[in-house]
């Protein structure tokens, strides 16, 4: 009844795989499929000896990017439940899958999102900026996402039936990093499919250094821009925090003048996002201002 999808570059999920399969043997027909986004090291090298037996690798023959690496994954299941997980999380409990097992198995649902969790504090400073950022921002409870659950999709624990997402594939474009879980959850609401929010957790491991979000939030802020140009796409960016910001600014004229004084704190913030106690408002602004260049490319 369940595939779990698990795209992967340059990642480990053996150990993700290993407790999901020891979770699921008594799931007729039970798979899970990583689709390898042509890494490095051929991820089927790191499964030999693993003992997995109700997993399997797809190879691309280049890399395809987030989106369709899954739409990719999708297509080869064979199950009438695609559960999508990232390579670096861990689910919080041992009922995981059957947990979302039992809410298809029920009800004519048609999207689950299980939600997030985060390890505990880390001892290493440079990994605080995304651990604060994951336990303030993105760890929310069932009830407040449902108040919003199209923007509250995470895709890294999406669980969807087969047949709607082969209707509603991610973007069909190889879209570079960031917004690509708000802008679909928010078509797919528009659309009017069923979003039903659980706590069903997973537990995100993959913290990386605080250097290295700042780049990815600076490709994010490009990748926006992209999203922004797309007429698909375009009308939902409203809803996103940071874009509707940069409209308000746009309107009120102000725009060369944040960015100006923005530009000139730039390594201040980047100072205090790097220190053993982030702070996320500075990280707000360092986004915005990576979203004003963005938008003036």
């Amino acid at each position: 009844m369940i595939s779990v999808l698990i795209p992967a570059y340059n990642e480990n999920p053996v150990e993700l795989c290993k407790k999901i399969e020891a979770h699921s043997r008594d799931i007729r027909g039970f798979e899970i499929l990583i689709g390898d986004d042509y890494s490095d090291k051929p991820i089927e090298t790191l499964l030999e000896g693993s003992g997995l037996s109700m997993t399997r690798v797809i190879r691309n023959p280049e890399n395809l990017g987030y989106n369709l690496n899954r739409n990719m994954l999708a297509r080869n299941a064979k199950n009438e439940v695609l559960l999508f997980l990232d390579a670096d999380v861990m689910p919080l409990k041992s009922t995981f899958i059957y947990f979302y097992y039992r809410e298809f198995e029920r009800s004519v649902t048609q999207y689950v999102c299980g939600g997030l969790e985060y390890p505990g504090r880390p001892e290493d400073p440079d990994l605080m900026l995304k651990w604060k950022h994951g336990k303030e921002r993105e760890v929310v409870s069932p009830e407040l996402r449902m108040q919003n659950p199209g923007r509250s999709i995470t895709t890294s624990n999406l669980a969807v039936r087969r047949s709607v997402f082969l209707e509603n594939t991610f973007l069909e474009k190889k879209t570079g990093y960031g917004y690509n879980d708000t802008i679909y959850g928010l078509l797919i609401e528009t659309k009017g499919l069923q979003i039903k929010h659980i706590y069903n957790p997973v537990v995100h491991e993959g913290l990386i250094p605080a250097m290295e979000l700042i780049q990815r939030s600076e490709q994010a802020a490009k990748n926006l821009k992209f999203l922004s140009d797309e007429d698909e796409y375009s009308a939902l960016l409203t809803q996103i925090k940071l874009f509707s910001a940069y409209q308000k600014l746009r309107l009120a004229g102000l725009i060369p003048l944040v960015r100006g004084l923005l530009s000139k704190r730039e390594q201040r913030l980047k100072d205090s996002l790097l220190s053993s106690n982030p702070n996320l408002k500075h990280y707000d602004q360092l986004r915005l201002l990576y979203l004003l260049r963005a938008m003036k490319e």
